[in-house]
């Protein structure tokens, strides 16, 4: 293939019981070199948020125990579960580095740029109203940041290094959550504009808007879960980003799907990046492409 460049949508399948197609790694690492794959470039909501949202004024972070209690060295970096993310999982399958930093970490080193970044925001959605109601970014706040990104990697890689990081880097878009919760479930604007169905098909259009425009958008198995209907801060029920401060958390996260009463742990965040990840391999990128 000339260039390689995927759009891959990582939808969050909770009742997913097991992980059907296995990875090879060591494949994928070979594949992402003969087609000069480069970086990983996220945008998105909490499931794919590394900390952005730290930078930001809003309600909506998790840079404080217990999150973050399985991450490396312990630390609450923003991220909602209690370790790793899908798209940390996925930069270490394809040997890119062992997790992908925020955007807005005041702490990014200019090297880091080249391997990829994360403009994702928690609470955020396609639906740009989603985005009122939380102050977080918005889908188009996320792109003009890519364009920043652009202009940093350039001072760090020169010009002709930036285009062919950014032309053939993996984009990774994890959203839409948030437009039923926080935005048509819970306000009367949109419900009283679409039936359900209708406002999937608004999310869609929205969602494509971006990923159409290049420019915009420059576990080998799963081991039966215990606990699938609560997560291991609290009681599991009610707990999530500032009312988790001061829970206890159960003993084995291993054994539960949820952290808090919305978010993945990081073992089932493991299991969906690999489950994208087969599916990019068997369908998207067949291994007689080469």
């Amino acid at each position: 293939m000339g260039r390689l460049m995927f759009v891959v949508v990582v939808v969050l399948v909770v009742a997913m019981s097991r992980v059907e197609a296995a990875v090879d790694v060591s494949w994928l690492r070979r594949m992402a070199a003969r087609g000069n794959t480069t970086a990983l470039l996220v945008f998105g909501d909490s499931s794919v948020d590394p900390g952005n949202n730290n930078r930001l004024s809003t309600t909506f972070k998790s840079n404080f125990p217990p999150y973050g209690k399985d991450f490396f060295d312990g630390k609450a970096t923003g991220r909602f579960s209690n370790g790793r993310l899908p798209t940390d999982f996925i930069a270490l399958m394809l040997g890119f580095a062992k997790s992908i930093p925020a955007f807005l970490d005041p702490n990014l080193k200019p090297e880091e740029l080249r391997h990829g970044v994360s403009f994702a925001s928690a609470a955020s959605g396609y639906d740009d109203l989603t985005v009122n109601f939380t102050k977080v970014l918005s889908f188009d706040k996320q792109l003009e940041y890519l364009r920043h990104y652009k202009n940093q990697l350039r001072e760090v890689a020169g010009f002709e290094e930036e285009e062919k990081i950014v032309r053939n880097a993996i984009f990774i878009v994890s959203a839409g959550t948030n437009d039923f919760i926080q935005n048509y479930f819970t306000q009367p604007q949109r419900s009283k504009q679409y039936t359900v169905p209708a406002y999937v098909d608004y999310l869609i259009s929205q969602a494509t808007r971006h990923i159409k425009n290049p420019e915009k958008m420059a576990l080998d198995a799963m081991v039966g879960f215990t606990e699938a209907t609560k997560g291991c801060i609290g009681s599991g029920v009610i707990e999530i980003g500032e009312t988790c401060i001061g829970q206890s958390t159960c003993k084995d996260p291993e054994r539960y799907v949820f952290w808090d009463a919305v978010h993945p742990t990081q073992k089932m965040y493991g299991i969906i990046a690999y489950k994208a990840m087969a599916k990019v391999a068997s369908e998207i990128l067949p291994q007689n492409s080469f």
